[in-house]
């Protein structure tokens, strides 16, 4: 992460969202749809795929698609919901959302800590997420509970409000909770200097925060055995996450700030604490505010390997034999103030693209934030080289309705209607007939570098995912296989040419295909096999 300030309050409370009066947006507008670059005339650029179905690599986990449920989110539980998730295969709904976690109390209802300002929407209780989202939808739970601060607002977070709460879902409700976060991005509480992050283990405020020995990953490492064991004799079977920060991002590295040494975060924690966790959590927002680039945002999946690898490194040097898994629990495109990339189609091939890097290099959940969010503007309405129409940012896969004012032209934009979807959903959406669990990646190659590929492998069949990240060309492609012999199929497209996902049928003669992918477009083929 970049910086400084990503704050929770990128939420719908304090605006007015509840009603939208106003004219929708035309359909092409909604999607953010806009001119193609290379138009009717773009190339043709002929490319080789080959796919190797004997070369197995990582395993699809129930757990594998995730998105962030917000505890202040007004739209959390209407009626549509369920059955969008399940359109878009997710398993996994992470709860109270986000920074929130630090300061928000489970019990009665839901409430924030004394002191601290956050609202939580009507009827957003813990038991009614549970019936009316998670189960509606068929999924499975990941909860993050409240490291920062204790109800009184005097201290930091009780482990045996962690453990009670632990107890409850599992143990009195049998909600069967599986995954549990200690606390939300730990590092950002000031201790590296950005402080966005509740934490009530120093009650110090501004500067003073700096190496603040209550603040550090050794305390972290020290409170996280304390919440472990406390919720793991609460259920014995609840799967403990540590927050780490994704290699390569801040604060990874940073031993200094200023004048003051501090503790290096990734080996602190582990060094303290992989004893007690059952997975490591990072988060991952890969752009920079402001200064948004499609080609940049869309080759960014490519670097998903080096940064688990380095995980994987991390965990060999502090771990020892002690095996911990990956979970993102949190990405999008930028770690805060969302432009209109975020509603536009490039978010929605890197979505679909990010999903399936970080899956096939093993992490066992990548969850998106976030289920809505709200309509927010960061300069970037005017930037004709990020491609797409609609000028308003949103880290919502689903509208909420919203609309914001620019400051300066004191033009207002107008998000659609509640739970329409944004680009984002739909490259989950298409993704899904990949990441069915228990499927299976396979070996996949292609000779262009601006085609991202996987495959997987299950069910009797094998799914291939193509995404052409070229906005000029389009390209032709006639795929490889071995062993795997597809003799018919399914193609489901979206993207420049195909604003929202569509199946149709595919020809397969002599056990390929050929087909003419569009420029900023992907395509899922479902194959069944020779009998």
């Amino acid at each position: 992460m970049a910086t400084t300030l990503r704050y929770d309050t990128r939420n719908p409370a304090g605006r007015s969202v509840r009603l939208n009066l106003a004219p929708r947006l035309a359909v092409a507008a909604l999607l953010g749809l806009g001119a193609l670059a290379g138009g009717a005339g773009q190339a043709h650029a002929a490319t080789q795929i080959s796919v190797n179905a004997t070369q197995l690599l990582s395993t699809v986990a129930p757990s594998a698609v995730g998105v962030n449920s917000p505890v202040w989110d007004t739209h959390l539980r209407d009626a549509a919901v369920p059955g969008l998730l399940k359109a878009a295969g997710t398993n996994l709904m992470r709860f109270p959302g986000g920074s929130y976690a630090d300061m928000y109390h489970w019990e009665n209802g839901g409430s924030i800590t004394k002191g601290f300002d956050g609202y939580i929407a009507p009827g957003n209780s813990f038991d009614n997420f549970m019936k009316s989202d998670v189960m509606a939808a068929g999924a499975g739970a990941m909860v993050t509970v409240n490291y920062g601060s204790n109800a009184a607002g005097t201290a930091g977070g009780d482990p045996g409000e962690a453990a009670a709460w632990v107890g409850y879902a599992n143990t009195q409700q049998h909600y069967g909770v599986r995954y549990w976060e200690i606390g939300n991005e730990v590092y950002g509480n000031g201790y590296y200097g950005s402080d966005w992050e509740v934490d009530l283990h120093s009650l110090a405020r501004g500067k003073a925060r700096v190496g603040d020995p209550n603040l550090s990953p050794a305390t972290y490492a020290q409170n996280v055995k304390q919440f472990s064991q406390q919720m793991k004799a609460a259920d014995p079977s609840a799967q403990i996450g540590i927050v780490l920060t994704t290699p390569g991002f801040w604060p990874d590295g940073v031993t200094r700030v200023g004048k003051t040494k501090v503790q290096a975060w990734n080996p602190t924690v582990l060094a303290g604490a992989c004893q007690y966790a059952d997975f490591a959590i990072v988060h991952w927002y890969p752009e920079t505010p402001g200064n948004e680039s499609d080609a940049r945002l869309l080759a960014k999946p490519g670097t998903i390997a080096g940064e688990v690898a380095a995980l994987h490194s991390l965990f060999s040097t502090y771990c020892g034999s002690h095996q911990l898994g990956i979970m993102v629990t949190e990405t999008n495109s930028v770690p805060y103030s969302p432009g209109k990339q975020t509603t536009n189609l490039i978010n929605g091939l890197f979505t679909a693209g990010e999903e399936l890097a970080w899956l096939q290099n093993g992490a066992s959940n990548v969850t998106w934030f976030d289920l809505h969010n709200g309509a927010e503007l960061n300069n970037t309405q005017e930037n004709g080289s990020l491609y797409g129409t609609l000028p308003y940012g949103d880290y919502g896969m689903l509208a909420n309705g919203s609309h914001v004012t620019d400051k300066k032209t004191h033009q207002t934009y107008y998000e659609p209607s509640a739970n329409t979807p944004f680009p984002s959903y739909y490259g989950l959406q298409v993704d899904a007939p990949a990441l069915v669990p228990g499927s299976q990646f396979v070996q996949v190659t292609s000779s262009s570098s601006a085609l991202q590929v996987f495959a997987t492998i299950g069910g009797g069949g094998l799914t291939l995912v193509v995404i052409n990240t070229d906005g000029a060309n389009a390209y032709t492609f006639s795929p490889t296989f071995s062993g795997f012999l597809p003799v018919s199929g399914t193609v489901t497209s979206f993207g420049s040419a195909q604003p929202t996902p569509a199946a149709s049928s595919l020809t397969v003669q002599n056990f390929t295909f050929t087909y003419t992918l569009p420029a900023y477009s992907m395509a899922v083929f479902s194959l069944a096999p020779h009998l």
